[in-house]
């Protein structure tokens, strides 16, 4: 990813080697079925330190986020829950990169019960159907 952001060069963004989720501790991964594929798995090959994005934005210094990227396999919900007071307080726009049925109906919910409307980035797909999506907060 760094490598990436210097090719084309951005500016203004901040790479951490960790994993967001719900709770700060340690998680164990297993490997996917991609070399860039990991999952959250209590038999998992790997240790990763994790932080509540709510946790890493109090701890890091880091400015407020405008813009937030979610694309995590399948545990969206649980970083939207991790940043829970951060997304009431900062009401960044937050584009999400869903994985399944389960995880559109929670982030939905989510997000509605927080005030953002949620689009689809995906043309002639409404949210339901759809996996990429924008979601900004109202007023």
């Amino acid at each position: 990813m760094r490598r990436h952001l210097t090719l084309n060069g951005l500016e203004g963004v901040v790479v951490c080697d960790v994993a967001v989720s719900d709770a700060t501790g340690t998680l164990k991964m297993a490997e996917g079925d991609s070399p860039s594929e990991f999952h959250a798995d209590a038999g998992g090959s790997v240790e990763v330190r994790a932080v509540t994005l709510d946790d890493w934005l109090s701890e890091s210094g880091a400015p407020p986020p405008d813009v937030v990227k979610i694309d995590v396999e399948g545990s969206d919900d649980a970083v939207l829950r991790g940043g829970a007071r951060s997304f009431a307080k900062y009401r960044p726009s937050i584009y999400l990169a869903l994985h399944g049925e389960r995880q559109r109906r929670a982030c939905r919910d989510l997000l509605a019960s927080w005030g953002y409307v949620v689009t689809s980035l995906e043309p002639g797909l409404v949210p339901d159907l759809s996996s990429e999506w924008l979601a900004e907060p109202l007023g």
